[in-house]
Parts: C-alpha cells; sequence; structure tokens
C-alpha cells in the first residue's frame, strides 16, 4: 500500500508507525523543515531544499545503515495503456515466424553452413518486436525467409518444422518428485553444517533480529509526544529527535520505559541492563549503537548489576531515604529531650523564686517597704 501526502500530519499515528520507507520531495513546509533538520540533521536539510524538481529523499532504518539518499524520480518510459486485440494478434504472429526461423537456422547450423549475417539480421527482427515496430519486423522477415529457403535447396531438403510439445501431467510429477528429493538432500546438508557455524554467528543475527525485528501489535510503545515505536531502528530515531522534556517523562527515578520496553517487548533483556544504567539520552543512545552497528554490548560488573536490579524494583533511592528519615527522627527526638530538660530546670528555677518571692514581699510588707525594694 502507498500512501501519498504533502506534509506528514496528514497521517495518524498509527499509520507512521508502520512506515518503513520515507520518501520526502522537497517541500516549504516549515514542520517538515524542522523535522528534517532535527532527524536527519542540517546536511540533509540543505540538500532537500536545494533539490531539483523530481528529485526527493529516501530513508529505510534497514537499508544503508538509515542514512537518508537522494533519488532523481522520472516519468514512466512505457505506455500503461492495454494493448489491443489487434496488437497482440501481431506480437503472437511476428513471435511464430520468428521462432521458426531461430529453428531452421540451429538445424542449419548443425550440418556446417554459414548462418552468421542470417542470425544477425533476425536479431535485428526481434528487436524490432520488443519496440512494437511491426512494419519493419515485417520487412526483416520478408527478407530473410527466400535466403533461409535457399539454403535449405542448396541441401536439398526441406526446412524441417517446429514442434511444440505439452509435457504430460506424469512427466510434470516425476520431476516435481525430483525436485522434492533434491530440497530434502539441500536442507539435510545445511542442518550437518549448521552447528560448525559457531555461537558467534548465531549471536550476530540475534542481535540484528532484536534490532530490525517488529513486535507484536500490543507490544507498540507510545511515547508522550504522539509517535508510536515498533522496533528497534524506530526506537533509536525517536529518542535522537525527541525534546528533552518528553525524555524526561519516559525516564525518571522510578521508572524507565525504554528499557522495560526493550526487555519485556523486543526480549533483549542484556541491551535492557545498559539501557536502564544510562544516565542521560546521549549515552542511551550510545547503548543502542552497538546493537545497531552489531558489535557485543560490554560486560557489567557485580555493582552494576545490583544496581540494575534495584532499579527495576525501584528502590534504589529508598535505603538513603530511610537513613535520612531515621536521622531526622532522631534529631527531633534529641531536640524533644533537650526541649523537655530545659522545661524541668526553668520549671525548677522558676518554683524556687516563687517560694522566696512571698517570703521577700511579706518580710517587706512587715518593714513596710514597697515591693519593688523589698523583690530587689
Amino acid at each position: 500500500m502507498l500512501l501519498i501526502s504533502q506534509v506528514l500530519t496528514d497521517f495518524v499515528g498509527t499509520i507512521k508507525a508502520n512506515i518503513n520507507t520515507e520518501v520526502q520531495m522537497r517541500t516549504r513546509d516549515e514542520g517538515d523543515l524542522e523535522r528534517i533538520k532535527v532527524k536527519y540533521g542540517d546536511e540533509v536539510l540543505k540538500s532537500l531544499v536545494k533539490a531539483t524538481i523530481g528529485s526527493g529523499m529516501i530513508e529505510n532504518p534497514q537499508y544503508n545503515r538509515g542514512k537518508p539518499y537522494f533519488v532523481a524520480f522520472r516519468p514512466l518510459l512505457h505506455s500503461v495503456q492495454r494493448l489491443s486485440d489487434e496488437e497482440i494478434e501481431k506480437y503472437n504472429e511476428s513471435n511464430d515466424q520468428i521462432d521458426q526461423m531461430q529453428y531452421e537456422l540451429e538445424e542449419l547450423e548443425k550440418t556446417g553452413v554459414d548462418i552468421f549475417d542470417l542470425k544477425l539480421e533476425l536479431k535485428l527482427a526481434t528487436d524490432k518486436v520488443k519496440t512494437g515496430s511491426f512494419n519493419m519486423v515485417q520487412i526483416y522477415l520478408d527478407g530473410l525467409s527466400p535466403r533461409i529457403k535457399k539454403q535449405w535447396e542448396k541441401l536439398g531438403k526441406a526446412p524441417p518444422k517446429l514442434e511444440k510439445k505439452l509435457l504430460s501431467e506424469a512427466d510434470l510429477k516425476e520431476d516435481l518428485a525430483k525436485a522434492k528429493q533434491a530440497r530434502e538432500a539441500y536442507e539435510a546438508e545445511n542442518k550437518k553444517a549448521a552447528p560448525a557455524a559457531g555461537a558467534g554467528a548465531e549471536g550476530d543475527k540475534k542481535d540484528i533480529d532484536f534490532f530490525k525485528k517488529d513486535v507484536s501489535p500490543e507490544n507498540i510503545l507510545k511515547l508522550v509526544n504522539g509517535m508510536l515505536v515498533i522496533n528497534m531502528a524506530s526506537l533509536y530515531d525517536e529518542i535522537a529527535a525527541m525534546k528533552d522534556d518528553d525524555y524526561a517523562k519516559h525516564v525518571t527515578e522510578q521508572k524507565n520505559d525504554f528499557a522495560d520496553w526493550v526487555k519485556n517487548a523486543v526480549g533483549d533483556a542484556e541491551l535492557a541492563s545498559h539501557v536502564r544504567l544510562a544516565e542521560d539520552k546521549k549515552s542511551l543512545l550510545a547503548a543502542l549503537d552497538f546493537r545497531r552497528n552489531k558489535k557485543p554490548l560490554p560486560k557489567l560488573d557485580a555493582e552494576q548489576q545490583k544496581k540494575v536490579v534495584a532499579l527495576e524494583k525501584g528502590v534504589l533511592a529508598k535505603p538513603e531515604a530511610k537513613q535520612d528519615n531515621k536521622s531526622e527522627e532522631a534529631k527531633k527526638s534529641e531536640q524533644q529531650k533537650e526541649t523537655t530538660g530545659e522545661a524541668g530546670n526553668n520549671s525548677g528555677g522558676a518554683g524556687a523564686g516563687q517560694g522566696a518571692a512571698p517570703v521577700t514581699a511579706a518580710a517587706g510588707a512587715s518593714n513596710n517597704q514597697p515591693a519593688s525594694i523589698a523583690q530587689t
């Protein structure tokens, strides 16, 4: 199925996810220009803007390492209209005459007759049939027919007739049985040679399948920007063109949508661990590059493996938070104890003062002195 539109926004997200080959002709649409710039870079954008009429950019993730290239398109050089019955009849008549003459020339050649010029002229007639120049074909054939007949007269023989025989059903079944036997022998030989290929080749094939194989429809990853990811190649392209704000919504301290999708939907647990350890978008793309370029991933040490397990469970930051909570509770408890101790001291001092004040006041009162002097 081929869908054509002037702008990409005419396609809904579901259709965009299934686009393998992208053809972008010369455009002035700002949305398309911005998308090309972000996705493929300034050089491709400049080439597209300067492209001549009929030239366009083509990109397929499984061809040319996903790099876009330019093609100059041209109109069809043949007519797309159906041939008339008269034209078809002329083709059949011309081909029958040429087949008969070709057979007669082959038989003459077996007798040692020089037929080089005749074969050359018959080839010219065949070429004219291909272009539909039936008048020229007839001219060539009319000139060839008496000359070939003359050669047979010199030999004193009548020209043989070409007989077209149809194979019987028994012959077809016999040939089919032979073909099946040959196929079974070929497959058996390949099975014997398969173990000798080595685990390395199987690992490389596995990596290729992981990166290019489309996931099932229910496992398609929907991004926050509305785009859909159907395989590792499209994941790489979408992350490369993704804005930082959208990336931050997929990768947080509590989750990593990309790592979960690679592990559960794609089935590449090894790559998922590296994606989960990626600290930013650049390092995540670097991890995907190993699969993209068919290179083995670096081995994770024990500490990194523990970190992956903690990130998968979402508990990496919890122990620290728990310690902080404990320290805060301890601080609060100590503050409460200090506050309680100070309150006790203050209450003791206040009791002593209250006990002494009445005595002083009483003494002052008995001496008929002002209260302020007695308190002093």
